[in-house]
């Protein structure tokens, strides 16, 4: 291989392995639609959220103000209180303040479409290896049925049901709330 070719190469293969290009999609359960980690990388960078933040692939992202963003996508909690998940991620990042007044991270006015591709780059960081949760099981399968039977027992406990024309059976309930008024007169 001519010298100028391993030089190409050498140097396409330091650049996937720098770029965050080559890092691996994120999880299932943390894909996030229209979001593009390229562009969340580039977005990342022209914020200089690396002045704060220890973020991987990200030149010069050394800072130590925020909590470091390397495996992101292990992280369970976001801002120490929410669950670290898109639909917290992304309004995170647009507006901070507004879910925790107190927070250091400012707002930077970025926009709905960055703040998915932000959270896409993210996502990536660590996902090679992140554990996708397994569906959480029906703990009571009974519980579609759960609507049926509170209507049934409704109808039983407070529904009057006509025998005949002179008689009705009334249920427990509404007989106790009969007996517990004396006859006007009494």
């Amino acid at each position: 291989m001519p010298i100028s070719a391993l030089k190409v190469a050498v140097a396409a293969s330091l650049a996937l392995a720098t770029s965050g290009c080559g890092a691996s999609e994120p999880p299932p359960h943390l894909r996030i639609t229209g979001g593009d980690a390229s562009a969340g990388r580039q977005l990342i960078r022209s914020y200089g959220c690396g002045t704060c933040h220890l973020i991987d692939g990200i030149a010069g992202a050394r800072g130590a103000v925020g909590p470091p963003l390397t495996n992101f996508a292990h992280r369970t909690i976001l801002a120490g209180r929410y669950p670290n998940a898109p639909r917290n991620l992304v309004p995170w990042l647009m507006n901070p303040q507004a879910m925790a007044p107190f927070t250091a991270m400012p707002t930077l006015g970025i926009t709905a479409q960055e703040a998915r591709d932000i959270a896409t780059f993210l996502y990536t960081q660590g996902a090679a290896d992140v554990a996708v949760p397994a569906p959480i099981p029906a703990a009571y399968p009974w519980l579609e049925h759960a609507e049926a039977y509170r209507a049934a027992d409704s109808r039983r406990l407070t529904g009057t049901v006509r025998i005949d024309p002179q008689r009705a059976r009334i249920p427990i309930e509404r007989a106790m709330e009969l007996l517990a008024d004396p006859p006007p007169g009494n």
